[in-house]
């Protein structure tokens, strides 16, 4: 019996529409892959900023409880009068800030009474109880540094801001301390706006 060539000159090779149809749906499933990954790993570091926010809180009344003064580790909330707010040394547009709650008045400099930005840094003379003056350090009980989401920037239409804004909220009685809280905003996903994550 002779065999032709026929049996050997069929090709089993991809077609180019097979092909891109293979290509089309690997680049969904890594877009998809990439996509989750980036989405636990923010809600991994929100759930760290809020567990950080409470402790530091409490580190912060112990600060404050532990000063004759009644100091508190922060620094003003300045509203520039032009549109913009200065935090710990980065102007932020008020655009950015419209859902933060602060009210100033347009026109002069000035610093914000409902809010302040909260310093990790903070370091101060302070009269402790037992009557002597000493440098006293903020520093969370948890940590030996601030939270790495206080050093994280991120570049947005109004420049390289802040991922994370710390914030104390004055209380609502007179402004005083008694209802004062801890309040931390985060860029959302677009980068034009901080959304409250903690509380």
């Amino acid at each position: 019996m002779k065999l032709t060539g026929k049996i050997f000159d069929n090709n089993s090779g991809f077609t180019l529409v097979e092909l891109m149809v293979v290509v089309g749906i690997l680049s969904v499933l890594a877009t998809l892959v990439v996509g989750g990954v980036t989405g636990t790993k923010t809600r991994g570091e929100v759930s760290q900023v809020k567990t950080d926010a409470a402790t530091t809180f409490t580190a912060a009344q112990n600060y404050n409880s532990s000063s004759r003064t009644k100091e508190w580790p922060e620094y003003d909330l300045i509203w520039t009068g032009n549109d913009s707010f200065w935090y710990l040394g980065t102007t932020i547009p008020k655009t950015f800030v419209a859902t933060v709650g602060f009210s100033p008045s347009s026109g002069a400099s000035q610093a914000l009474t409902s809010h302040t930005a909260l310093k990790f840094t903070a370091s101060t003379d302070v009269k402790l109880t037992s009557g002597s003056i000493t440098t006293a350090s903020f520093v969370p009980d948890f940590l030996n540094t601030a939270p790495d989401s206080t050093k994280a920037s991120a570049s947005t239409s109004g420049g390289t801001l802040p991922e994370y804004l710390w914030l104390f909220r004055k209380g609502s009685a007179g402004l005083d301390d008694s209802g004062r809280s801890v309040q931390v905003y985060r860029l959302n996903d677009k980068k034009d706006a901080y959304e409250r994550v903690y509380p």
